[in-house]
């Protein structure tokens, strides 16, 4: 404990509510490495959370007053299709961007990372401290991973801000007549949907972080990358399959087919969002196992 005192491993920041909860983010957290690593790359420019809900629910407020403003003269039925296009299209946009630095981040700045402290004799004290294998590398993998958590936490937040002003003029527009029963369906199996998407990018992330870390143990900083985005494509190849194999099963082709009729699109049924999640969870546990085994190696040679 002292050579890790000594190496300013000991220091911990106060964490995020998130962090709390879930009990493997609880002890990452107070890993010494990953508090080290955390530290280093901590950009403190971003947005606090709850000016993020009050920057979403003024942009939205504006938004839904001004195209209100300006669609008087039309139908109401037109108005909510223009408010949702002039929405979603600037969050979406700023959702894409963030996701393609995140995802970039936890690709290339993992790798540069870990072979900064291995060419650089960081790792050193580590070698003889009370921390085993898979501590020392979450610690080092998952830094990016835990910030990349944070940004998303920051969308997440700009989002419901903006939705909020946004349901509420769907539902004065049915005013006075009730919503039946299929539209809150409608509304609800939305909300699902974009829990699915946006736990699957949190995986992908996880196990881009997860590969990188594997592979930079080896390779420099460019064979790591390029290992890592091979070992992505690989599970995501396995992830695209799964509509193929399903709609080429006999006994699975009927509702598949009468899924595509109902809703236009495959990716929605419960029996495809549940194999995509199995298959990236089960993708990230074996690379973490990998990376491991790979860490305990490159410590413990011969």
């Amino acid at each position: 404990m002292e050579q890790l005192r000594e190496s300013g491993l000991m220091e911990t920041l106060k964490p995020r509510w998130w962090v709390r909860a879930v009990p493997f983010l609880r002890r990452l957290w107070v890993n010494p490495v990953f508090q080290r690593n955390y530290k280093r790359n901590r950009y403190r420019g971003k947005l606090r959370p709850l000016a993020a809900l009050l920057v979403g629910l003024g942009f939205s407020t504006f938004m839904t007053a001004l195209v209100t403003w300006i669609g008087r003269f039309e139908p109401r039925d037109e108005v909510f299709p223009m408010l949702l296009v002039c929405l979603l299209i600037p969050l979406g946009v700023v959702f894409a961007a963030t996701y393609i630095r995140l995802f970039i981040s936890c690709l290339v700045s993992t790798s540069r990372d870990i072979q900064r402290d291995v060419s650089g004799a960081v790792l050193s004290p580590l070698q003889s401290a009370p921390l085993t294998d898979s501590e020392i590398y979450y610690g080092e993998c998952l830094p990016n991973f835990v910030q990349a958590l944070e940004a998303a936490e920051i969308l997440l937040l700009l989002g419901a801000g903006m939705a909020v002003p946004l349901l509420a003029v769907y539902v004065l527009d049915m005013w006075p007549q009730p919503m039946v029963l299929q539209e809150w369906y409608g509304l609800l199996w939305g909300l699902l949907i974009a829990i699915w998407l946006v736990v699957t990018l949190v995986l992908t992330m996880l196990l881009v972080s997860l590969a990188s870390g594997l592979y930079s143990i080896w390779l420099p900083i460019v064979g790591g990358v390029v290992a890592a985005l091979v070992h992505y494509e690989i599970v995501s190849g396995f992830l695209r399959t799964v509509p193929l194999v399903l709609y080429s099963l006999p006994a699975t082709r009927g509702w598949c087919e009468t899924w595509i009729y109902e809703h236009g699109v495959f990716f929605t049924h419960p029996v495809f969002i549940a194999v995509n999640l199995l298959v990236v969870v089960l993708g990230c546990l074996l690379t973490a196992r990998m990376g491991i085994r790979a860490f305990s190696r490159a410590r413990r040679p011969g």
